[in-house]
């Protein structure tokens, strides 16, 4: 849970693949709680790299509007 607030569970299987490759991550950003998915299809460096990217590369986007309510 996040402030126990929430209850949340997830499970994840890596099919026919000798290792799993996606990542996700659940947290709270400002007042929002923010799931994403990773997929791994480019391998898992990339997944890895989008999960520690993904709050810079989302808000220096042209079309990221910091102010959306």
């Amino acid at each position: 849970t996040i402030s126990g607030k929430i209850r949340y569970g997830g499970i994840s299987a890596k099919g026919w693949k000798k290792k799993m490759e996606d990542t996700f991550l659940e947290e709270m950003y400002e007042d929002d709680l923010i799931w994403c998915i990773f997929d791994g299809h480019g391998g898992k460096d990339t997944a890895q790299y989008c999960e520690e990217n993904w709050q810079r590369i989302l808000t220096n986007h042209p079309l990221y509007d910091s102010n959306l309510e």
